[in-house]
């Protein structure tokens, strides 16, 4: 059965939405908006102007502009609620047991639902054209941004649709918010904003930059020092993270909620890596602490002051990392019918630590080595080399704590274990301040046996006094995660007695 052209899903969802009276509408309003905005742009051309476009071509801008938050925003909404509106009308079932395949179902839906906004795209797209045109922009440009506009939103709605498939039948107001929020975030010209990334902004709203005079010239980002054309890097990342997202939405669509499994922990741990690697590569060196050190050409880096910069950037990422990897309590049910004693045995119990352990070793190891390449002198690379150990354990000993947390009879289990430890954190933080703990060597030793304090507190003037000090809390951070591992170890065995002595009520339920 082809993949498009003749996918049942997609048929039906053009059936639905591309009705002739609905597709009449919106090629009127499209033309009513492209004579007016033609018509009033050339009529003020002496007077409007964008950043060196004129006439004809802020038409072509507008226009794009236009089409991209309709095609990205609105295409979004329409992929999120996708699977979660079949969910609540109870027809998504019946979906997962056809015939079709896994893909053949998400390349229905991730290019049905939005089948609206293509055509009324499409319905704007003559006038744009004919600005380009006019304005004889470059017909490569003009190319590039279509691609850049269809495969950006491509990967914006993969990403969609796969919070729709694991939203269950509530959050779709959070989850709308937080994907206006993603596309405000990543619409960042981040080289304009002065921040520590080196890259312009990464939504499709990029795809009309290159059409301003100031851009022609440095349409580039910089990636580990290299400068890449900004075209060729958005549509890398727009593939790839493609093609991770709808990995993901086909692993599990025609599964039940109940066995949802994102991706195999080696899969979330690669992307996780990769995420890491971007963000580690579009960093701007020598200004990731707001100031440029330059002597003479070159730019000089502070490892003591970069690498724990450079490492809170993608602690975000870890930890998301960790709560994905969670094993719920039906999981590790499933695993102890299935493995037996294999699911209590310590391998189980340091879940999800390796992972967590290994992500952070890898991001800390490569901001310590990047930063390393540079070899100035003077750079304390104890301290550097203490901040991932550090980052190591202490991600390993919140991973396990929530781990166990998340194993006991609760109605809500994860969420408390995150409340309890925020609380924590929060009020060992004040203490800490209030008795001036961070001022002296020994007292900033003592408080990251708690919280993570060596990211903020310790620097070289708080390692030298008290070096052997600052072993004890690597010590204690990894006495407190087997002491989880522990504890989640006794409550595996409790799970791996639960089948035997709970199969006579299984069966009698099955025979009733």
């Amino acid at each position: 059965m082809s993949l498009l052209f003749d996918n049942p899903e997609l048929i039906r969802n053009a059936r639905i939405q591309l009705r002739p009276g609905r597709m009449i509408a919106a090629a009127v309003i499209c033309a009513i908006v492209s004579v007016t905005v033609w018509v009033s742009v050339l009529h003020a051309s002496g007077d409007l102007s964008m950043d060196g476009l004129r006439g004809a071509g802020v038409v072509f801008a507008l226009i794009l502009y236009l089409q991209v938050g309709i095609l990205l925003i609105g295409g979004g909404i329409f992929c999120l609620q996708s699977v979660h509106r079949e969910k609540e009308l109870n027809t998504f079932d019946y979906q997962r047991v056809t015939r079709l395949t896994s893909l053949e179902l998400a390349a229905g839906k991730l290019f049905g639902a939005p089948i609206l906004m293509y055509f009324v795209v499409l319905c704007l797209t003559p006038v744009s054209l004919a600005g380009a045109f006019a304005a004889h922009l470059p017909g490569l440009f003009v190319a590039e941004a279509y691609v850049i506009l269809v495969l950006g939103s491509i990967a914006f709605h993969a990403l969609m649709l796969l919070v729709s498939m694991l939203l269950g039948r509530s959050g779709q107001a959070v989850s709308m918010l937080l994907f206006l929020l993603l596309v405000g975030f990543t619409s960042i010209d981040f080289l304009d904003a002065r921040s520590p990334w080196g890259v312009h902004r990464l939504s499709p709203f990029a795809a009309v930059d290159p059409f301003f005079n100031s851009h022609y010239s440095d349409w580039t980002d910089r990636f580990f020092g290299v400068r890449l054309d900004h075209a060729e890097v958005l549509i890398v990342l727009y593939v790839t993270f493609a093609a991770w997202f709808l990995l993901a939405v086909v692993r599990n669509l025609k599964r039940d909620s109940s066995e949802y499994e994102i991706l195999p922990a080696a899969g979330l741990f690669g992307f996780v890596m990769y995420v890491n690697l971007l963000m580690l590569g579009f960093v701007s060196w020598g200004e990731i602490n707001g100031t440029t050190i330059r002597q003479g050409a070159d730019v000089l880096f502070d490892a003591t002051a970069t690498v724990p910069e450079l490492i809170a950037m993608s602690w975000w990422s870890l930890c998301l990392l960790a709560l994905i990897l969670l094993r719920n309590r039906e999981q590790v049910r499933r695993r102890s019918r299935r493995l037996a004693g294999g699911a209590a045995n310590w391998w189980a119990a340091l879940w999800p630590a390796p992972y967590i352990a290994l992500g952070a070793a890898i991001t800390g190891g490569g901001a310590v080595a990047f930063a390393a390449y540079h070899r100035e002198p003077g750079n304390n690379w104890h301290v550097a080399s203490y901040y991932v150990v550090f980052l190591v354990l202490w991600f390993s000993r919140d991973a396990l704590y929530l781990q166990w947390m998340y194993l006991r009879r609760a109605k809500y289990p994860l969420g408390s274990a995150v409340l309890y430890l925020v609380i924590f954190y929060l009020c060992a933080t004040i203490l800490f301040s209030t008795f001036n703990f961070y001022d002296t060597a020994r007292g900033a030793a003592f408080t990251a046996a708690f919280i993570p304090s060596a990211f903020f507190a310790l620097n070289d003037r708080l390692w030298g006094p008290a070096m052997r000090v600052w072993m004890i809390p690597l010590f204690l951070q990894a006495a407190a995660a087997l002491v989880f591992a522990w504890l989640q170890k006794r409550r595996l065995a409790e799970f791996v007695s639960e089948p035997a002595d709970r199969a006579p009520s299984a069966e009698i339920a099955q025979s009733a």
